[in-house]
C-alpha cells in the first residue's frame, strides 16, 4: 500500500510526467491490446480474462495516451523514419492483435470517438473463422484438473505432459496442420466447447481499412514462427491472403507484421524482412530507439496493456499505475538480422 501511495503521489504531483517528458521524448512507444468487449457482452465470460479489456477501460487508456503522448499511426512513423524526418515528441501507436470481430464492433467506435489511429494485426487464416486455436487450448486448460492428465482427450497422451499451458501450445505448434487439427477437434469434442464465429469477417477487415485502421499480418494460423512447420507460409502467405482480401480497398499489401505469440528469433526476423514488411513488431516490452540505419525495416517492441494490474475495484483505469508501467520502461533497439 505504501508503494501504491508513492506511485499515486508521484503521478498526481506531476513529477512522474515530467520525468517521462524528458526521458522518452525521442522514444517510440507501441501499446498492444487484444480483445475489447463491453462487460455485458455474452462473449465476456468466455474470453480470455488476461487479454480482454472492457470498452470503458480502452476509452480511459486512450484518454491517458492523448494526455501524455503524441498519438500517431504506424504509417506516420514509417513515413518520417524513411524520410529521415524528426518524429513528434513522445510518439505512441496503438495496436490490436489477432483480428477478433470486436476490433470492428467495439474497439473501432471508441477509436473514432477519441480520434485515435490504430493498426489491427489479423490472423489471415482465421478471417471468417471461429477463434485462434491457442484460445481453445487455453480455455480448456483453465477448466482442466491438473491431476486429470492426459486431459481432455486420449490424443494428448502422445505429448509429454506439459508443466504450463505454454508448453502444450509449443508442442502443438510444432505439429503438422493435420495432426494438430485432429487433436484440437478431440479437445473441442471432449470439452463440449462449441464456440461461435468470433473473428473478423472479410467485410469487417475491409470496413476497418476504410475507417482508417491499418491492417497488418499476424501470421496465417497464429503459430509461433520459430516452431512452425511452415514458417514462410506463415509470414509471406499471410501477407498474400490479406492483400487479396484488401484488393481494391488498400494501396498495397500489408506493410506491418507482428510475431504470433510474441515469439521470434533471428531467422524469423529474416523471413519477415524477405517477405517485404517495412515494420516488424515483437511483444518485447520497452520503448523503442529508432535505429540510425534507415535502410532496413523498422523493428519495434510493444507493451501489452492488460486490465487486471491497472484497474481499481470497479474496473476503471488507475492512471498512476499505467503511468508507472509505461514511464519506467527502458529504451531498447532491435536490429533485423542480415539476409
Amino acid at each position: 500500500m505504501i508503494a501504491d501511495r508513492i506511485k499515486t503521489a508521484l503521478y498526481h504531483t506531476g513529477a512522474l510526467g515530467a520525468y517521462h517528458r524528458v526521458r522518452h521524448r525521442r522514444h517510440v512507444t507501441v501499446a498492444l491490446f487484444h480483445r475489447v468487449l463491453p462487460r455485458d457482452d455474452p462473449r465476456w465470460t468466455q474470453a480470455d480474462p488476461v487479454w480482454t479489456v472492457s470498452t470503458t477501460f480502452l476509452a480511459e487508456c486512450l484518454d491517458f495516451f492523448r494526455r501524455h503522448y503524441t498519438v500517431v499511426s504506424i504509417a506516420d512513423v514509417l513515413e518520417r523514419v524513411e524520410a529521415d524526418a524528426p518524429l513528434p515528441p513522445r510518439p505512441l501507436a496503438v495496436t490490436f492483435d489477432d483480428g477478433w470481430a470486436d476490433a470492428c464492433e467495439h474497439a473501432l467506435p471508441v477509436l473514432r470517438a477519441k480520434g485515435v489511429p490504430a493498426t489491427v494485426f489479423v490472423i489471415a487464416g482465421e478471417v471468417d473463422g471461429v477463434e485462434p486455436w491457442q484460445d481453445l487450448v487455453r480455455r480448456a486448460w483453465r477448466r482442466a484438473e491438473p491431476s486429470g492428465w492426459p486431459w481432455p482427450c486420449a490424443e494428448l497422451g502422445e505429448i509429454e505432459r506439459p508443466r504450463v499451458v505454454a508448453d502444450l501450445i509449443a508442442s502443438l505448434s510444432a505439429m503438422s496442420d493435420g495432426r494438430r487439427a485432429r487433436i484440437l477437434g478431440a479437445i473441442r469434442e471432449a470439452t463440449g466447447d462449441v464456440a461461435a464465429t468470433q473473428m473478423l469477417s472479410r467485410d469487417q477487415v475491409v470496413q476497418l481499412s476504410r475507417a482508417g485502421c491499418e491492417i497488418g499480418s499476424h501470421g496465417l494460423t497464429h503459430t509461433s514462427i520459430p516452431s512452425s512447420a511452415s514458417p514462410w507460409e506463415e509470414v509471406a502467405g499471410s501477407r498474400q491472403t490479406l492483400a487479396a482480401i484488401l484488393d481494391g480497398h488498400a494501396d498495397a499489401p500489408p506493410t506491418c507484421f507482428a510475431f504470433p505469440n510474441g515469439r521470434w528469433d533471428a531467422r524469423s526476423l529474416d523471413l519477415a524482412v524477405a517477405a517485404g514488411y517495412r515494420a516488424i513488431f515483437t511483444s518485447d516490452p520497452g520503448v523503442n530507439v529508432v535505429p540510425s540505419d534507415r535502410s532496413r525495416p523498422l523493428v519495434l517492441g510493444r507493451v501489452s496493456i492488460t486490465a487486471a494490474p491497472l484497474t481499481d475495484a470497479d474496473g476503471h483505469l488507475c492512471p498512476e499505475l499505467l503511468a508507472w508501467r509505461l514511464f519506467s520502461l527502458a529504451p531498447r533497439t532491435v536490429a533485423p538480422g542480415g539476409m
